[in-house]
């Protein structure tokens, strides 16, 4: 009388070998891993959107604009220190 050997139950109670229940703990595993990616695209996602959403009040300046005004105050406060180029 030949004497089958099982490794494992499925969740239906069904007979498992080895080999199945070996490729069943490999399949949870990339399961669980594949679930940590989804949750870090989805976070990432997320922290791109706040920051594309983010601006700021004041215009950036442009180069080389207000320069003027800065050395002519200096000029005033320190006469004699600042010569015209």
């Amino acid at each position: 009388m030949a004497f089958k050997g099982t490794a494992g139950k499925s969740s239906t109670g069904a007979s498992m070998s080895k080999y199945d229940v070996e490729v069943e703990g490999r399949l949870k595993a990339l399961e669980g891993t594949i679930g940590n990616i989804e949750g870090m695209i989805k976070s990432l996602v997320a922290q791109v959107d706040e920051l594309k959403s983010h601006s700021h009040d004041a215009p950036v300046p442009a180069a080389g604009s207000g320069c003027g005004d800065v050395i002519e105050k200096l000029k005033q406060e320190w006469p004699g220190r600042f010569q015209d180029l």
